[in-house]
């Protein structure tokens, strides 16, 4: 998974644009929520998020070989993100698990800085 910010402002961030590529050769499957934690020198904590957070509940095929760009407003979904060490994560699975369980739930991260 790639973002588009290594490192941001701690104002200028308003949206990041999360990049899955596939490189397996399964179909994978995402949708579009996603959560962010922070780093507290020890551990992941799972930041703060605004009341009542929801996400449009769409899902995403991606081919092997393929990637999906999602675009999002983390201030809508996470307001008060201080400086810090972060990472959102994702969750996917393989199209071949459908049903899935939660042992069959993958969760990728990509890391990021608010200076």
């Amino acid at each position: 998974m790639e973002t588009n910010n290594k490192s941001v402002k701690q104002q200028s961030l308003k949206k990041i644009t999360v990049v899955i590529i596939n490189n397996t050769s399964e179909i994978i499957s995402t949708g579009n929520g996603f959560f962010i934690e922070k780093w507290n020198g020890k551990n992941w904590l799972k930041a703060k998020s605004a009341p009542n957070r929801m996400f449009t509940s769409i899902g995403y095929d991606i081919k092997p070989g393929g990637s999906k760009a999602f675009e999002t407003d983390v201030n809508e979904y996470y307001p008060n993100l201080s400086k810090g060490r972060y990472r959102i994560s994702k969750s996917f699975f393989y199209d071949k698990d459908i049903p899935v369980t939660r042992e069959e739930e993958h969760l990728i991260y990509k890391e990021f800085v608010i200076e």
